[in-house]
């Protein structure tokens, strides 16, 4: 399935009707799955049982190692092709334009999608009362909120994290289910 735009004519925006997810989606395709996120969240998905495909343009270690390892195929580049056969959902990561070949497929085919923060909420915090700690740098002082703010609550998370540069032998993300809600502290 080969698309071709017209340099004269914008690429088709995504319909916000599919914003949404359909009901246990089974199989998922992340759109920029390289990412320290994408990939976590791409081993959150497949630890739940679903079948997890991805494409990025920058497919090198360490998210490949850890992505081969989950057993999550990806797709090097960006293409209509690349939801062929089509998806029950995509999630469509901040990298992506809507110019993007694979994003311009995506909306030609008029596949469900939801963004990365919004695919965390269905399938990680839905139900759930969360603590969401977040940083690009100094991740191990995230993290160490985030201990601080289990050990306080004395529930038991879930999440993932990734290190930074300085330790590239923990370059690894670590996604953990469940997660579970945090208890009230007594």
């Amino acid at each position: 399935m080969k698309s071709k735009i017209s340099p004269l004519s914008p690429p088709p925006l995504l319909d916000p009707t599919l914003n949404r997810s359909p009901s246990n989606p089974r199989h998922i395709h992340l759109m920029g799955v390289c990412g320290v996120g994408m990939a976590s969240l791409a081993g959150m998905l497949k630890q739940q049982g679903r079948h997890v495909t991805g494409s990025d343009h920058n497919v090198y270690p360490p998210m490949s190692d850890f992505l081969a390892a989950m057993a999550v195929p990806v797709m090097e580049g960006y293409g209509p092709g690349n939801l062929d056969p089509a998806p029950d959902l995509v999630i469509v990561g901040n990298v992506i334009t809507r110019d993007n070949p694979e994003a311009v497929g995506l909306a030609r085919n008029r596949i469900p999608y939801l963004s990365m923060p919004q695919a965390l909420r269905e399938f990680a915090m839905k139900g759930k009362r969360s603590v969401v700690v977040s940083g690009t740098h100094g991740d191990d002082d995230a993290h160490g909120v985030k201990g601080a703010v289990q050990l306080q609550g004395g529930g038991r998370a879930g999440g993932w994290g990734g290190r930074g540069e300085g330790h590239p032998q923990q370059d690894q993300p670590r996604p953990r289910l469940p997660i579970e809600p945090l208890r009230p502290p007594p």
